[in-house]
């Protein structure tokens, strides 16, 4: 039996060392175990984390301000993966509470970088208008640096608090707009009727739709 209160490092693998000693504790269950967790690996324990998954959206606005990696009744499971937790639902029969998970992948929504399973990653779908080069080395949801102190765990863009509201489009996964660029383009000529010798105007607008950016982009125009 190990006691959870003793000093344990995790490793990138999931794997715990315990004093130079090996314990695999891949699938390990229980609350206490999980206290120890570090989602985002931004060396602020998730259960201090005001931002699990770093991606700028803080954990009471994704879960609805329920906590739900808390253990309220002491029964060392945590409340998400808890039957007795108050409301709990479990349509897919994974056992963790639907009201967490909105894609149901198993993935609580505050540990999820990408809670509607659109592929779009939420750090990008939120309010905040933060680009791909902006996550760490373009990673599915994490922003650059971590706070520590009174905003312990909001990730930092730049040395300034990268915190940023939620938005329909991370919760709607028909709606991963901001992942694609989605160019359209209108032409208009000023006056179409004129005569031998006049200068005829054209005006082109290219409007980006969706939410990357397009770079070096070339428009090509055959004159009739």
């Amino acid at each position: 039996m190990v006691d959870v209160n003793t000093n344990l490092d995790l490793t990138d693998n999931n794997d715990l060392d315990i004093y130079g000693a090996f314990v695999d504790t891949r699938g390990a269950t229980g609350a206490g175990f999980e206290f120890c967790l570090d989602t985002d690996k931004d060396t602020v324990l998730d259960v201090n984390d005001l931002d699990d998954d770093n991606d700028g959206i803080i954990d009471a606005e994704e879960n609805g301000g329920i906590n739900p990696i808390l253990d309220s009744d002491g029964d060392t499971i945590l409340d998400y993966k808890d039957s007795d937790t108050p409301g709990f639902v479990d349509s897919n029969l994974d056992g963790v509470d639907d009201r967490f998970d909105l894609d149901l992948d198993g993935i609580i929504d505050q540990h999820d970088t990408d809670a509607d399973g659109d592929g779009c990653p939420d750090a990008i779908e939120g309010a905040g208008n933060f680009i791909f080069d902006d996550l760490v080395n373009n990673n599915f949801g994490t922003i650059a640096e971590t706070s520590v102190g009174t905003s312990l765990g909001i990730p930092l863009l730049n040395g300034v608090l990268a915190s940023q509201s939620i938005t329909p489009a991370v919760r709607d996964n028909l709606d991963n707009y901001s992942c694609f660029i989605d160019l359209s383009i209108v032409k208009t000529v000023e006056n179409p009727v004129v005569k031998l010798g006049e200068t005829v105007i054209f005006n082109i607008t290219i409007t980006n739709n969706g939410g990357l950016i397009a770079n070096n982009v070339v428009v090509k125009d055959v004159l009739p």
